[in-house]
């Protein structure tokens, strides 16, 4: 990619800030903006800005108003770039939160004078072409667009003996709500933030003027215009001062989202040829082929002076003009770099300049699932239970990281020799922070295979509870040999599944505990929102009847709880009628 491609796919912005104390001691605003030089660490975590006004009847709230400006961008820019910017910066703020009021404890037993390390926050994280804004408190956020200026927040206060006093702010309780509204951006808009200092002075329209007045002075100059802002807002002020602080940033650029051009991207990769043992291809040599088929070619590999063997897949030259396909497995090859646990496999570095699309990763030994499920056609609980704790690790650490795997099927996991699993195949999956830059090309049908992949998929909608889904379908598979029965969706399946159970899971497997099966069908409900709750309900679902479970036991028709019993005594009945009717038919005649 050249220069001009990577600045392309970022966003630019120029910044300039004043802040000025007022008359009651030193300043209790900060604020701070960082437009990381590292083109992928903007482009996946963004451009960052931020404003706080430490409340005035605290003499620290001054550290309180650094902290959470410094720390929340530092923070913030440090997360995992695979994460919803809604979701870092919400768990930023709420860690931040959770300090500042910890260390308020003796300013709220009157120990300490004054209200400790409190402050207002509002933040807005600029990625691809859109701004996320994060608000709490009386501090405020403006959009700048063709001479007009508009608030984008709302203030959090209210009013008491005629005093005002902050609704929300940081430090104030153990929770804080933050407002977060998503604002489209174009090119040349303007983001606004002011403290009370400033827009308390004037009405909102007369801040609006102020504030398209002073850029129109100084359209290059930010600083100067902020300084400007703040000139005026004194001018209107009463006698008292309160701190004021304003910061602008000017939208220079925005990365295209064209489908054309996104497409073009995704096809100017350049596949390998498909390689034999002695072969070598940048710094690797092959040392054999794994597996190769019409989607990709997998090999074993080793990098000059390094005694460790590798695996390297590379996609298949079948896929040369599929756009969709390509974007997919560089999405894997990216992610599996970012991952550092043994239930995912462990992604490396390619030669920097290399001219070819492939993955590397550490070789996980063992067998596919598929097969250890032939090996064990009929498992025990206490055999199936550790290797789906095991999936669940690597689940859990793909919840967090913000991402649904939407492929899960006993091909993609490994059973190492140690019992544990690793999952695998990341071509499909969903990546929160992926789906924020508005460049991944539009999906026309479902991804993953029919039979794992939940009804809701078919609708274009995905999230961990999907994958949560297909983890209980592979159980019922693991258990049975069939797939669960078929559930009900809003669209038609669009290929037939492997062969499915028309059966419950008891009648197949009737030496089973009959809450397994209650167990498996709450997650194989076909609305996510029915699903157990998190994977650990699952998992403890699995170890010992739940109480739900229990009571749906007791309900249950007894055909159901005891199919063979039932048939049984119904056989036994019929028997006795028949003997009952033939011995009074041989009485009669």
């Amino acid at each position: 990619m050249s220069v001009k491609e990577a600045q392309a796919s970022a966003p630019v912005l120029m910044f300039g800030g004043t802040s000025s104390a007022g008359t009651h001691g030193p300043n209790r605003d900060s604020f701070a903006a960082c437009q990381p030089e590292n083109l992928a660490l903007r482009k996946h975590r963004g451009v960052v800005m931020a404003i706080a006004d430490g409340v005035g009847s605290s003499t620290t709230s001054r550290v309180a108003s650094e902290l959470a400006v410094t720390e929340f961008i530092d923070e913030y820019l440090g997360s995992r770039t695979t994460r919803s910017v809604r979701d870092c910066a919400a768990s930023t703020v709420d860690t931040l939160n959770r300090w500042l009021f910890a260390q308020n404890s003796a300013n709220r037993a009157g120990t300490v004078e004054g209200d400790g390390l409190i402050t207002t926050f509002t933040s807005i994280v600029i990625k691809s072409c859109t701004a996320h804004v994060f608000h709490a408190g009386d501090s405020r956020a403006w959009l700048i667009r063709n001479d007009d200026a508009q608030p984008l927040t709302q203030d959090h206060f209210s009013r008491y003996n005629g005093r005002k006093l902050l609704a929300r702010a940081l430090g104030a309780d153990q929770s804080v709500k933050l407002d977060h509204l998503e604002v489209n951006l174009r090119e040349d808009d303007v983001i606004a933030l002011t403290t009370d200092g400033v827009h308390d002075t004037m009405p909102v329209s007369k801040m609006g003027e102020l504030l398209v007045n002073s850029l129109a002075g100084s359209p290059s100059n930010l600083e100067q215009a902020s300084a400007q802002v703040l000139r005026g807002a004194r001018a209107n002020s009463v006698d008292e001062h309160d701190d004021a602080t304003c910061l602008f940033a000017r939208i220079v650029s925005l990365p295209l989202r064209d489908e054309q051009e996104i497409r073009r991207r995704a096809l100017a990769v350049g596949i390998p040829p498909a390689l034999i043992k002695g072969m070598r291809i940048d710094d690797l040599e092959v040392l054999g082929t794994i597996h190769q088929s019409t989607r990709s070619h997998v090999y074993r590999v080793r990098r000059d002076n390094d005694v460790c063997e590798l695996v390297l897949k590379a996609p298949s030259r079948h896929f040369t003009d599929d756009a969709l396909y390509l974007q997919g497995f560089a999405r894997e090859c990216w992610l599996t770099q970012g991952f550092n646990h043994p239930s995912l496999p462990r992604g490396l570095p390619v030669k920097a300049d290399s001219s070819f699309l492939y993955s590397l990763t550490e070789r996980v030994s063992g067998e596919s699932l598929r097969q250890w499920m032939i090996d064990h056609p009929k498992p025990s609980l206490a055999e199936v239970r550790p290797l789906l704790s095991s999936i669940v690790d690597g689940l859990r650490l793909l919840r967090r990281a913000g991402i649904v795997h939407r492929d899960l099927k006993p091909e993609n996991v490994i059973v190492r020799p140690d019992g544990q699993c690793t999952i695998i195949d990341f071509g499909t999956a969903r990546v929160d922070g992926l789906e924020e830059l508005g460049t991944s090309l539009p999906e026309h049908i479902p991804v993953g295979a029919i039979g794992y992949v939940a009804p809701e998929s078919h609708d274009g909608f995905s999230d961990w509870r999907s994958d949560l889904y297909s983890l209980a379908a592979i159980t019922f598979e693991i258990l049975t040999g069939l797939l669960p029965p078929q559930r009900k969706t809003t669209s038609k399946s669009y290929e037939r599944a492997r062969t499915r159970s028309n059966r419950p899971l008891l009648q197949i497997r009737p030496d089973l505990p009959q809450w397994v099966e209650f167990s498996l069908n709450k997650s194989l409900a076909a609305r996510p929102d029915l699903r157990h709750a998190a994977y650990s309900e699952f998992l403890a679902d699995l170890h010992k009847p739940s109480v739900e479970a229990t009571r749906q036991a007791s309900r249950q028709p007894l055909v159901e709880r005891h199919p063979v019993r039932f048939w049984q005594c119904v056989s036994l009945l019929l028997f006795v009628s028949l003997t009952y009717c033939l011995v009074a038919n041989h009485s009669h005649h």
